[in-house]
């Protein structure tokens, strides 16, 4: 990805870099996970598609890095899949500050003022303006037809309740026998019951179910749940276990 000039903008004394390519903006992912509560550049990178992210050259204080980069339809996604409070205030930052204060220098060319007195100024400025709204309608629709699924997938991330592993298991792509083989291989939980390794306790919790059995005997049960501020940690492993096992065949 050709270099740019990076535009560093703050929300909330947090700086995220924005580099502008072949008129497009382009954002630092390492930015956009801290803002956004991701707990780094590369669990956040996960939900992003091919198309939507990219590695770019970044100054930093140490000097030039390669950095994992993401564009607007990268970042959007991001803010959809958010867990954050405030997710909707960085979504409101972006389309109300961010791009807008890009636009207005020039297109995305942050060193081009335009003047609007010249028709051919006049014409950039109208283009930027009907293409800006044009996005902005876009993806607020794109927002609307989504905020039920996403309202009830963090209602479901955020409730109190235990959340069965199948349930990982299926956000993950594999099946109920095979997550638990997975989780037994790599010494997550025990090997002749569902039960946590020690090490691993402290993400599950055991329930306890009492039922009759044939001969009429109170029997109780234990089933391992996941507790939900571990569920995505969960997902992302059994996801990472079965890729590595799939390779290795």
């Amino acid at each position: 990805m050709p270099n740019t000039e990076i535009l560093p903008f703050t929300f909330e004394e947090v700086t995220v870099r924005v580099e502008v390519v072949n008129d497009e903006p382009w954002f630092v992912v390492a930015d956009l996970a801290r803002i956004l509560g991701y707990r780094d550049a590369a669990n956040a990178s996960r939900l992003l598609k091919d198309g939507q992210k990219g590695y770019s050259e970044v100054s930093t204080p140490s000097g030039p890095q390669t950095m994992l980069v993401a564009n607007e339809k990268g970042l959007y996604r991001l803010l959809l899949r958010s867990n954050a409070a405030n997710a909707e205030k960085v979504q409101d930052w972006v389309t109300d500050t961010v791009l807008p204060e890009i636009r207005r220098t020039g297109g995305y060319n942050a060193r081009t003022e335009l003047d609007a007195t010249t028709p051919e100024g006049a014409a950039l400025v109208l283009q930027a303006a009907l293409t800006f709204q044009a996005q902005v309608h876009e993806l607020t629709a794109r927002v609307a037809d989504d905020a039920p699924k996403v309202e009830a997938f963090n209602r479901f991330l955020n409730s109190s309740s235990l959340i069965k592993i199948e349930v990982a298991a299926r956000r993950a792509g594999v099946g109920r026998t095979t997550a638990f083989r997975l989780l037994r291989d790599a010494h997550i939980i025990q090997r002749w019951n569902t039960s946590p390794m020690q090490h691993h306790a402290h993400r599950f919790e055991e329930v306890p179910s009492t039922h009759k059995n044939s001969a009429g005997d109170i029997v109780t049960d234990y089933t391992t749940k996941v507790k939900p501020e571990h569920f995505e940690w969960l997902v992302d492993t059994l996801s990472r276990l079965a890729s590595t096992e799939r390779s290795a065949s």
